[in-house]
């Protein structure tokens, strides 16, 4: 199965609570999260989307949907790397006491080689100055970066969820002003194409029309053109399609090849 999974942070508390002893030496944290969670699997499914009878009046009652389909998945790494400045002159690093980072995407788009994504990797960190009126500094920043995730073939009715998570990060004091940063940066991709068709609600079976049934051929040979399908050719000339292909020699689930001659008999 192939998991979806999407979270942001509603709301957050913080505060120093009391140990056993009541000293003050638990930093505490309430977090509210809401979790987007969607499980797709593959599967074959069939939908009746047109029907018709071949001697009596078949009317249809018919409602547009669109339907998404899974297309396909994919991800990539990539490296990326930058030096971030500590701020003020004043903000001298001696020492890194703790650093995150956190990587997301602000704008993607479908080109021809895939989707292209748009990103920030932004960093905090704290540090040990030289102040001792001010012995701890922070220090933040963003690296930007582009990449594109390998989807060839997408056309503007596609949709895509794309998530994305920071792996291997790597962060060093360059000098008591600056840091380099080295990561990589995992962005995955789940791709759906979007079909627009006609349920069918429901079907009434009226009388036949006799008078369309006796304008049609009792025998016709047919060109057979580009587009044309046993169905339609069935439906038109109020035949089964088995029948048509009985008469021609058709094998089940094939086609005729475009300019081939058709056989119609009633």
């Amino acid at each position: 199965m192939i998991p979806v999974i999407t979270y942001e942070l509603e709301g957050q508390e913080t505060e120093v609570r009391p140990d056993y002893d009541g000293e003050k030496r638990i930093f505490g944290m309430d977090l509210a999260m809401n979790l987007k969670i969607c499980m797709y699997h593959e599967d074959t499914v069939s939908v009746i989307t047109d029907m018709y009878a071949v001697d009596h009046e078949l009317q249809l009652k018919v409602r547009p949907a669109k339907l998404q389909t899974l297309r396909m998945q994919n991800e990539g790494n990539y490296k990326l790397g930058g030096r971030i400045h500590a701020g003020s002159p004043s903000s001298h690093i001696l020492q890194l006491l703790y650093t995150e980072a956190t990587a997301r995407v602000t704008g993607s788009r479908i080109t021809p080689e895939g989707i292209e994504a748009d990103g920030v990797l932004e960093i905090k960190g704290v540090f040990i100055t030289g102040d001792d009126e001010m012995p701890y500094g922070v220090i933040h920043g963003n690296l930007p970066f582009r990449e594109t995730i390998d989807a060839e073939g997408l056309t503007g009715d596609c949709s895509y969820q794309l998530t994305c998570q920071c792996d291997d990060v790597n962060v060093s004091m360059v000098d008591s002003e600056e840091i380099d940063v080295k990561a990589s940066v995992r962005i995955r991709a789940v791709v759906y194409d979007t079909r627009e068709m006609n349920l069918i609600e429901d079907a009434t079976l009226s009388s036949p029309d006799y008078e369309k049934l006796g304008s049609l051929p009792g025998m016709a040979i047919l060109l057979f053109e580009q587009g044309d399908t046993l169905w339609n050719v069935g439906k038109q000339y109020c035949l089964p399609v088995q029948r048509l292909r009985e008469l021609n020699g058709i094998a089940d689930k094939k086609e005729p090849a475009p300019g081939s001659r058709i056989l119609i008999v009633k």
